[in-house]
């Protein structure tokens, strides 16, 4: 006879778990992961990013997590990317009207 697998317990997409130092304050602990600038980053994510749905705090501290190690070892080609495609959206903003594009008075 086999034996009964466990049921998965689903995580909650809102909580990390954050491992501290041994014999650390647990105020400790979370005032560093507070303070962790990839957490700070996922937490604004997941504010604003209502749009794609309930983000996956986790995942998200995870893949800002690859992003950072990349840039960190010189790899800035996402960086770049972002920067281009967010000066692009900024310039885009700066130069259209509340009601629309406006055009040139001759």
């Amino acid at each position: 006879m086999a034996a009964k697998r466990k049921p998965i317990k689903e995580r909650d997409s809102n909580q990390l778990t954050i491992a501290g130092k041994l014999d650390e304050d647990p105020a400790i602990t979370t005032a560093r992961a507070v303070l962790n600038p990839t957490i700070q980053a996922a937490t604004t994510l997941k504010a604003y990013g209502k749009s794609y749905g309930d983000l996956d705090m986790g995942s998200l501290t995870d893949s800002l997590s690859e992003q950072t190690r990349a840039s960190r070892t010189g790899d800035r080609q996402r960086a770049e990317t972002m920067l281009t495609a967010q000066a692009h959206t900024l310039d885009a903003i700066f130069n259209t009207s509340r009601n629309g594009p406006s055009t040139p008075s001759t």
